[in-house]
């Protein structure tokens, strides 16, 4: 026999379909699954149990732990993750609206990002019918950032933030003019909208809690240049810093 026959064959097809529907939530019934494909339901107890040791071949090597489990009450074969309990239905919509109704992402990446939530429910049922929920929401298309893709943006400035490290950020004015700015950015805000970017002017002098911040609207920064410099925030503890960060916000 050939390879391109033995490839072919209806085994492997089989065995990809009842796969395909594990992974979609579906609960597999060997003695359906044998009418269906026509064939006697030991071969479907050996796909079975050959996706059973596939499973438990890709947790030993370090991926996503899943188990194929058989549960008298569903009637059937179901895929249980053991990693940490995902996000529920309730919890998955509530964050998909927030998101959309945030409008501050393009179309294309709430599609993403939004579609990755809900494609992670392990219900097909209620994948489908989070994307019916959320459909006349993403069609208005709420974008408030210019077409412009910012999510490597605000990572990178996030993780400077974070880790404390000096910027050098280029801006477009209202003219589209750009100029640059030297900042020491503490974290970024989202306001309206639109994400900031909060920080100190990094001058040559010592900033202090009673220096005016820099505050720099995301979308209208066009280049970002770590300067491999640390500096020390000017905050005495948590609570002084929440107290600058609600009095910042307040004068936004």
């Amino acid at each position: 026999m050939s390879e391109n026959a033995i490839y072919s064959g209806s085994k492997y097809n089989r065995i990809l379909q009842i796969y395909t529907r594990l992974q979609n939530g579906e609960v597999i019934d060997k003695n359906k699954e044998a009418e269906r494909f026509g064939v006697h339901y030991r071969s479907i107890q050996r796909d079975i149990d050959a996706l059973k040791k596939f499973f438990d071949q890709l947790s030993a090597d370090g991926y996503a732990e899943r188990k194929l489990l058989y549960s008298r009450e569903k009637g059937g074969y179901f895929l249980k993750s053991c990693d940490p309990v995902p996000l529920s239905r309730d919890e998955t919509l509530a964050a998909c609206l927030t998101l959309i109704q945030s409008r501050a992402f393009t179309k294309d990446e709430l599609l993403s990002i939004v579609g990755k939530l809900i494609n992670a429910l392990p219900d097909i049922q209620n994948r489908r019918l989070l994307k019916s929920l959320v459909a006349d929401d993403l069609s208005r298309g709420y974008e408030k950032s210019g077409g412009r893709s910012i999510l490597g943006m605000i990572f990178t400035l996030s993780s400077a933030a974070h880790e404390r490290t000096c910027l050098n950020v280029t801006l477009c004015d209202d003219e589209g003019e750009p100029f640059c700015k030297r900042i020491k950015p503490l974290w970024i805000t989202l306001r309206d909208s639109y994400f900031y970017l909060i920080g100190l002017p990094d001058n040559g002098g010592v900033a202090t809690l009673d220096t005016p911040p820099e505050v720099c609207r995301v979308d209208k920064i066009v280049d970002i240049e770590l300067l491999g410099e640390t500096f020390a925030p000017p905050f005495r503890d948590k609570e002084q810093e929440e107290e600058y960060r609600l009095e910042v916000r307040d004068k936004m």
